[in-house]
């Protein structure tokens, strides 16, 4: 169960620092780059 349990954590702390780094860029670009 732990063995499921451990990739399952990684995959989602993984996503999260993605959607994270997301985030920041798309803030850059609309700084940067004003429509």
């Amino acid at each position: 169960m732990s063995s499921l349990q451990i990739p399952f954590s990684l995959n989602y702390a993984y996503s999260a620092v993605y959607f994270q780094v997301y985030s920041a860029c798309y803030l850059l670009a609309m700084v940067f780059i004003p429509i």
